[in-house]
């Protein structure tokens, strides 16, 4: 069961990949985003390593990760130009669902606590297959097709930004540093330094 909850999970980082990937081919053929290369390479790294993450190595991601903070820090990432949103169609779409609308939502918090309280081997992806279920009840109750969450997906990863994700991944890479020990040469250097001062 453990086994088949890792794979489940390696799953879901591919899928997440995918969605990056997607989005840097949006940004790259968006030609009002005057950084669109930059921008289109944020997100292609990040999906390269989200879907290679398990299987490349870790000098690779090391890189990834510092050139993610270069096209970040030199602002070669910004939010291009994305489909506008049809207010009188979203409008119209509300009345119609009303409260239906928080199905998925509630149906993907049960799913997810149910998951992790009944089987926990699976509590590490109990939120990937709950969105999963979410996603389909979504699709079923606005009648949408799958083809709009591409859109949709796009338009969210790119509100987020670079905001939502940079930290997160030196959160990561200073976790690595600590467990690779790398925090000893700082503490040295520091009580080295204090003794000269």
């Amino acid at each position: 069961m453990s086994n088949l909850a890792s794979q489940l999970l390696e799953l879901t980082y591919i899928v997440i990949g995918c969605q990056f990937l997607h989005t840097a081919y949006c940004s790259y053929k968006d030609k009002t985003n005057p950084v669109r290369f930059g921008t289109a390479g944020f997100w292609a790294l990040l999906g390269i390593s989200f879907i290679g993450g398990s299987y490349l190595p870790s000098i690779c991601i090391g890189v990834i990760v510092v050139l993610l903070a270069l096209l970040t820090l030199f602002k070669q990432v910004r939010i291009g130009t994305l489909p506008s949103l049809d207010e009188v169609k979203a409008n119209i779409e509300a009345k119609r669902l009303k409260n239906k609308i928080f199905i998925p939502v509630m149906l993907m918090a049960l799913i997810a606590l149910v998951l992790a309280k009944m089987i926990p081997e699976f509590s590490k992806i109990a939120i990937s297959l709950a969105a999963f279920f979410a996603t389909v009840s979504l699709l079923l109750i606005t009648k949408s097709s799958p083809k709009s969450l591409l859109t949709e997906n796009n338009r969210m990863v790119q509100q987020v930004s670079t905001s939502g994700i940079v930290p997160q991944l030196f959160r990561g890479f200073g976790s690595n540093f600590y467990r690779c020990g790398c925090w000893r040469l700082d503490f040295a250097f520091n009580q080295r330094s204090s003794s000269f001062g």
